[in-house]
């Protein structure tokens, strides 16, 4: 008996649930006529923010990339630079080093004086470097005012390769109303020509 009065009172349960979910349902919906009227017409204006806001983030972008190019260019200079500095010094140290061996580490020594003289070959040029230190014979320390290096370098071949003269643009002049005619006129010729003989192959 108990199961038959289930049977017959779950439909009651789902009724009151539905009357229960119709009672929270909301009555009526208003609009604020303001705000619907600027959504409405506003497409074109909203569009135009979000390509303006679009623009400005593409330029920030585009100036941050440069400013990253920039670095990695001023970098890469650097780095150049460092490279053919250490080529060059290492160039003249062999240099250095063949004219040491060829004077057999002979070194003029005074009481008072030290003498270095160094060559320095490039393909173009040759230098030659005396410095001149004076030593203080009792604290065998160079002296604070040493003499200032004397360099010589022999004439050098630096000419610049001569310039090739810029060619000038060629002058553009527009056709006569009379050319044009006759042009067009051997243009219509040779597609009437080429479509003829199309047509026969």
């Amino acid at each position: 008996m108990s199961d038959n009065t289930a049977i017959l009172t779950a439909g009651a349960r789902v009724y009151s649930q539905k009357r229960k979910k119709r009672k929270e349902q909301i009555p009526e919906i208003l609009f604020d006529e303001d705000s619907r009227r600027d959504y409405l017409t506003g497409f074109h204006k909203r569009k135009l923010e979000r390509r303006a806001k679009a623009q400005e983030i593409a330029k920030a972008k585009a100036h941050e990339a440069k400013l990253e190019a920039r670095k990695e260019r001023r970098q890469a200079a650097r780095d150049l630079a460092e490279e053919k500095l250490r080529q060059f010094n290492a160039s003249f140290n062999v240099v250095q080093d063949a004219d040491d061996l060829e004077d057999g580490n002979e070194e003029e020594e005074d009481d008072n004086e030290t003498n270095t003289q160094s060559e320095y070959r490039t393909p173009s040029t040759l230098t030659t470097v005396t410095v001149i230190t004076e030593m203080d014979s009792d604290t065998e320390e160079p002296a604070p005012a040493p003499k200032v290096p004397k360099v010589e370098t022999p004439e050098a071949t630096t000419a610049k390769p001569a310039r090739l003269p810029k060619p000038k643009p060629k002058k553009f002049r527009y056709e006569s109303k009379r050319a044009r005619k006759v042009e067009q006129a051997k243009t219509k010729k040779h597609k009437l020509a080429a479509a003829a003989r199309r047509k026969k192959n």
